[in-house]
Order: C-alpha cells, then sequence, then structure tokens
C-alpha cells in the first residue's frame, strides 16, 4: 500500500515534467549537475549504514518565481562488512519544487523521484583445512524493484546543498531495502 501511494504522488508530481520540457516558458539550467556524497541508512538488513553517492542531471526549469527542475538521477550505495556486501542502485526522474524565489541566497526546496532500484547482496564464505589452502565460496542475490524518493534539501546560490531524502522500494526477501539517505553536494 505504501509504495503504490509513492508511487502516485510521485507520478501526479512529475507529470508536468513532459510539458516542462516542451514549454515555452521552460529555462535551461544554468548549473545543471548535482554530486552528492553521505550516509545512507536501511530500514533493516544486516549493513544498515552504508556509504551513499548520488549524480543528477537537470534538463529544465520554469519561469516561475518559485522554479521547478525536472531531471534524472543516479543513486548508489554499498557496504562491506564481514564478509557480506550489501548495495543498491537506483536510476530515475526527478523534480525538485523550490520554496523560495530563484533569486534567494539560499533556496529550501522539496523534491520527488521514481525510478529503478536494484538491491543486491552478495555473502563470501572461506573454508581452510589445516592441508589445504582456504577455498572462497560467493553467493549472490540481485532484485529490481520499482520505487520512490521522497526528500527536502537546501541549496546556496554558490552551488553547495545538503538533504535528505527517503527511498521507499518493495520488499525484496521480506527485507525492507528502503531507507534514508543523508548528504551534501555541489551543483555545477
Amino acid at each position: 500500500m505504501k509504495i503504490a501511494t509513492l508511487l502516485t504522488l510521485g507520478l501526479a508530481a512529475l507529470a508536468p515534467m513532459g510539458t516542462a520540457l516542451a514549454a515555452d516558458d521552460a529555462l535551461p539550467v544554468e548549473k545543471p549537475i548535482r554530486i552528492l556524497g553521505g550516509i545512507f541508512s536501511a530500514k533493516s538488513g544486516t549493513n544498515k549504514q552504508r556509504t551513499a553517492f548520488g549524480v543528477g542531471y537537470d534538463f529544465t526549469k520554469s519561469t516561475a518565481t518559485k522554479p521547478s527542475v525536472y531531471g534524472v538521477f543516479l543513486d548508489y550505495n554499498s557496504k562491506k562488512s564481514g564478509g557480506l556486501t550489501s548495495s543498491m542502485t537506483g536510476v530515475g526522474v526527478s523534480g525538485r519544487f523550490y520554496l523560495e524565489s530563484a533569486n534567494a541566497a539560499g533556496k529550501p526546496y522539496a523534491t520527488v523521484g521514481i525510478g529503478s532500484f536494484s538491491v543486491k547482496s552478495q555473502t563470501a564464505t572461506s573454508t581452510q583445512s589445516s592441508s589445504r589452502a582456504a577455498a572462497v565460496a560467493t553467493t549472490s542475490t540481485t532484485a529490481s524493484k520499482i520505487g520512490g524518493k521522497l526528500g527536502i534539501g537546501y541549496e546556496l546560490n554558490n552551488g553547495w546543498l545538503g538533504e535528505i531524502d527517503t527511498t521507499l522500494i518493495q520488499k525484496v526477501g521480506g527485507v525492507d531495502a528502503g531507507g534514508v539517505n543523508v548528504r551534501i553536494g555541489y551543483r555545477f
């Protein structure tokens, strides 16, 4: 139920994206590339605290006093601990909706995104006997699910930004693979 609600809200928020890309009142984005880094905190699983990275490219923004910006995102998080590697990669479309004027020194915004998220878990185990070399066995599972992101952020005119968002995806093998990103970034 939670994922269906998120997808509906995400599609409703991103619906103007198609018309914004073709509209006469759309402007090119001055600093279209966003790089983010921080921590992802998974809701469940063994490797809950993971290193998180993200990159985005903004295609267009509205001419409104409080602009909307539409683009694409790639998010990645991973952690290796005790022979277990957990990671998630997300690719999708996103929108940011600024709550202040484009000319303000600092601009709070809300963000929403929808995309495909690939969750991977890999376990390596080794066995060693006294007369033989160690053997390593690796088991890996990967699943791709549709999911979404909802968040808030704050951006300075010099390009620096901070963002907190929650990633919601369907359960994978009974485990809730979603979580919260806390990241800082830079636009250029």
